[in-house]
């Protein structure tokens, strides 16, 4: 077995090239069943996030994940280690909706009827870790199966793999193409994938963050460890980049310490999890682009979301270098911008959701002796004096123009202030 020296001073260089590709020789080397050994390296944390290298501590073996077989457009770790992790997709609302459900999550498969419903649907239909919602809402079926859900679907075989060599991510890929062509619509879709060769460093990625060596369309983060209270320990530590209010957000954590702490055999060393988690039209668009180019695509999205970049005078980090270690994690994949569709809001869609979200409560105060009908009208009133363009344009689809024969929002409102009036 070869010992390759490193009496090296990373900080000494000011070279963040020459340390970058200092970094790949080092992975190449290590890759090849050689140790790394160190003389008086003072590479840290800081030294880390400046020069962009990840170097093994002294004598530390750290072999890099095998080659995987080329399949299909599934490249890299992220085709090997690529999990779904959470889903939650809703059926077009039709007659037969919830049959389609049942017989895509779980044909000749026994459901039990829940007591009560969920997610804003009056019924429940479960079986184990997935679950099926209707009743309400339209006509829609609603299907969520979280991490265990997945799994489960998984050991049901209930996704088809039409390819032994693609293995689950091939039948991921066929499931979620057949459910876009049923018509569904996914509000949540979590990719993870794994990291278990100690490429990332939760203290590296904090450094760059905090540093400013991150290009990324996320405004914030947060670094947070979870402590017991019995004896201090951490019990937990994650990176959340972006907002789970927002299309995408991005967790990165330590899941062998998580697997540890729930007392599950951990056979890692290291492991640490990445996920990417998709809302709504971004799940949408992800779900798309998944299907089409398999998890590489994933890969690509998340680096046009997150690219650790290397320091530069450069005041544009769009322009940057990106660091050697999340592109070896990444496998050199290219930017690829996620192309989330327009939200296009419609009077339909804000009666559902408000139907959803306040029927209750304005069935409640309507009945309230203090409210009831009277204080609704005055809502109504009040809130017709706040309306804006976008209430105006929703309101004047499929009506005849402002008695004006003008398309000015005075008139419109006019108009439709008085339709609302009479409909008072």
């Amino acid at each position: 077995m070869g010992i390759i020296p490193l009496g090296i001073d990373l900080d000494a260089q000011g070279d963040a090239g020459f340390a970058a590709s200092l970094a790949l020789d080092i992975a190449r080397h290590v890759h090849q069943g050689e140790v790394v050994q160190g003389q008086e390296s003072t590479v840290d944390a800081v030294s880390l996030r400046d020069s962009a290298a990840v170097v093994p501590a002294p004598g530390v073996f750290r072999p890099l994940a095998p080659e995987p077989q080329a399949s299909s457009g599934n490249t890299g770790a992220f085709a090997t280690f690529c999990l779904i992790d959470a889903l939650r997709c809703t059926f077009p609302a039709g007659s037969d909706s919830l049959d389609r459900a049942k017989m895509m999550f779980g044909p000749d498969l026994e459901w039990t009827l829940m007591e009560k419903g969920g997610r804003y649907y009056e019924s429940c239909l479960r079986r184990g870790h997935v679950s099926i919602y209707y009743g309400g809402n339209g006509g829609t079926v609603l299907v969520e199966a979280m991490g265990k859900g997945c799994r489960q679907l998984e050991a049901e075989g209930v996704l088809d793999v039409p390819d032994a060599s693609l293995g689950i991510v091939g039948g991921w890929r066929g499931f979620f193409a057949d459910l876009q062509e049923m018509g569904c619509t996914f509000s949540r879709v979590d990719w993870a994938f794994d990291d278990t060769d100690g490429v990332l460093d939760l203290d590296v990625i904090e450094a760059n963050l905090l540093g400013g060596h991150c290009a990324t369309r996320f405004r914030g983060f947060q670094r947070i460890k979870a402590h017991s209270t019995r004896d201090g320990a951490v019990t937990g530590d994650t990176v959340n980049i972006g907002s789970r209010t927002s299309q995408m957000f991005v967790r990165i954590y330590n899941k062998r310490l998580e697997q540890i702490v729930r007392g599950e055999e951990v056979l890692h060393p290291q492991w640490i999890r990445t996920e990417v988690e998709a809302h709504d039209r971004g799940a949408d668009a992800l779900v798309k682009k998944f299907c089409e180019q398999g998890p590489a695509a994933v890969a690509s999205v998340l680096l046009h979301y997150v690219d650790f970049t290397e320091p530069s005078k450069d005041t544009n980090k769009s322009r940057r270098t990106t660091c050697s270690w999340w592109l070896l994690f990444l496998d050199a994949c290219e930017k690829m911008e996620l192309g989330i569709a327009p939200l296009v809001k419609t009077l339909e869609g804000t009666a559902r959701a408000f139907a959803g979200q306040w029927g209750a409560g304005l069935a409640m105060l309507l009945a309230s002796p203090k409210h009831g009908v009277e204080w609704l009208r005055g809502v109504v009133e009040v809130g017709q004096t706040r309306w804006k363009d976008r209430h105006i344009n929703m309101l004047s689809v499929g009506l005849a123009p402002c008695p004006a024969g003008c398309a000015c929002w005075a008139c419109k409102r006019v108009q439709y202030g008085d339709l609302l009036a009479a409909a008072t």
